[in-house]
């Protein structure tokens, strides 16, 4: 059972709440997932159309584990100005929805309220469904506006990198798209401040479950083998704490996925099903490693393959990057490297020859839905 302090009370009684300050705009959600319930909304002047996300209390969580991850949130995205990073507008109390208030015992006050995000609303949606949308009208991409699309996430991503933020989960459902084509990178829920190395400790020291997050499509190998290592007492949590390098090799965890993003942007499709080599079943990923560059000369062969039409060994994976952009070959397969500490970092991926002179006009993209 959750209980809720003087402490807990004291922290919210300054946050305005939904209903005074902002208002719903229908009590229906346009968006429910596990961690939150999102509405579309309006501030007190009636004027400025807003988003509302609701974070779920979890029947598990302590109402104190609760505020630290809402804060981890909130804050993480307080410490960004960049343009591709969503900004956030404030921080709210909501009368909890979808949440089972007995688990939440305690004060009257609070046992029936949420915390909730006040966030821009960009009624261009997510980056998935806006490719989505383009595809079922037939609308074609220039290879140009895909590239600069990726560019602009690589950019999102290398911000974070440099203010030593993770975010976790990066996929097109969490990338949202404004009126000038201008990408914005969301969802900080599994974000992690890296600068923050004992509190990220005890929190996972709390809720071990914490350790592993993302969406399977995008999750990059290690984070797999670490899940498993976990659930069979291979690893315990203060070994995996020893062995994070003070969790910087969750950046690596983004590199990763940012490579599963750009087939996405590119075919709108992932490379494989998960990255979880353990899985029996999971043969392409099983040939992708199998068959993945071990040497400077086998790296030669392997690119040389990619850009001719000869067929690329037996493994479907390396085979469908042929379908990518020519320039791009070389750089993805580099942050989809199986051995994480060899990936190419953000700053390294934007040097590149391909991304340092990829450039197009971001209200190109929204012209196309014209």
């Amino acid at each position: 059972m959750s209980t809720i302090d003087q402490q807990d009370i004291e922290e919210l009684q300054h946050l305005p709440r939904v209903g005074t300050k902002y208002f719903k705009a229908s009590s229906k959600p346009i968006y429910e997932g596990a961690n939150g319930i999102v509405f579309k909304g309006t501030d007190d002047s009636r004027k400025q159309t807003l988003v509302i996300k609701q974070i779920k209390h979890k029947p598990h969580q302590p109402f104190r584990q609760y505020l630290n991850v809402v804060y981890r949130e909130y804050e993480n995205m307080r410490r960004c100005n960049h343009k591709s990073i969503m900004p956030v507008l404030d921080l709210c109390k909501i009368d909890a929805t979808g949440t089972d208030s007995q688990n939440m015992a305690g004060s009257k006050q609070l046992s029936s309220q949420n915390l909730a995000l006040v966030i821009p609303y960009y009624p261009r949606g997510d980056l998935l469904d806006f490719l989505s949308n383009l595809r079922r009208f037939n609308v074609e991409i220039t290879p140009s506006i895909k590239d600069s699309l990726f560019k602009q996430i690589v950019k999102g991503v290398n911000y974070l990198h440099r203010k030593n933020i993770a975010h976790r989960d990066l996929k097109p459902e969490n990338i949202l798209i404004d009126n000038n084509g201008e990408v914005k990178i969301s969802d900080f829920g599994y974000s992690l401040n890296l600068n923050e190395v004992e509190a990220i400790g005890n929190s996972f020291k709390i809720d071990p479950r914490e350790i592993v997050s993302g969406t399977n499509s995008f999750k990059a190998p290690e984070v797999f083998d670490l899940e498993q290592e976990i659930h069979q007492d291979r690893l315990s949590v203060n070994q995996f704490i020893k062995s994070s390098h003070n969790f910087q090799d969750y950046k690596l965890v983004d590199l990763w996925a940012l490579g599963i993003n750009y087939f996405v942007i590119y075919l709108m499709r992932c490379p494989w099903t998960s990255a979880n080599s353990q899985d029996p079943k999971n043969k392409t990923f099983q040939r992708y490693i199998r068959n993945y560059p071990k040497s400077s000369q086998e790296w030669k062969s392997l690119i040389s393959e990619l850009n001719n039409n000869r067929s690329v060994n037996d493994s479907s994976a390396l085979q469908l990057f042929k379908r990518l952009h020519y320039d791009s070959r070389d750089c993805i397969l580099k942050i989809l490297n199986p051995n994480a500490l060899e990936r190419l970092n953000s700053d390294q991926l934007l040097e590149t020859k391909w991304l340092s002179q990829v450039y197009a006009d971001p209200k190109d993209l929204i012209k196309l839905m014209k």
